[in-house]
């Protein structure tokens, strides 16, 4: 794959799969009656509910992108997130395509969620806001 083309897959993992949650999250930071963790994070604490759908999706989710060659530690899990590790060496070009034939397998991430690739991991949270600029949302 050319170096262009590494940096467009990688945007398109970061938009198409981390967007996800960016139809329905708050523009600001938290909402009545939801706990939130510090104010510099941008992730939710989870609830018991959206833990165990966020479980379950990335459970599927790692089944997947096994079968399809990419090695993902173990699912940890935090009041805030999931992760799951990636080897040592591995790129986002390296997990783009198995991460989106994986998260559209199951009709993409649970409603609100974000996934998103980070050197070194793979993270499944509810983000408090919509990073994302809506202009290349829309697009």
């Amino acid at each position: 794959m050319r170096p262009g083309a590494v940096a467009v897959a990688a945007m398109a993992l970061l938009v198409t799969v981390g967007s996800a949650g960016c139809g329905n999250a708050s523009t600001s930071p938290g909402t009545v009656g939801t706990p939130t963790v510090a104010s510099s994070s941008n992730e939710r604490i989870l609830t018991r509910a959206q833990s165990l759908e966020l479980v379950s999706w990335a459970q599927t989710y790692r089944r997947c992108m096994l079968e399809h060659g990419t090695h993902l530690g173990p699912l940890v899990t935090t009041q805030t997130q999931l992760s799951m590790a990636l080897p040592e060496g591995v790129v986002g070009a390296d997990v783009v395509p198995a991460s989106l034939r994986c998260g559209d397998k199951q009709g993409g991430p649970p409603q609100k969620s974000s996934v998103q690739y980070r050197p070194g991991e793979i993270l499944v949270y509810l983000p408090k806001q919509c990073l994302l600029d809506p202009k290349v949302a829309r697009t």
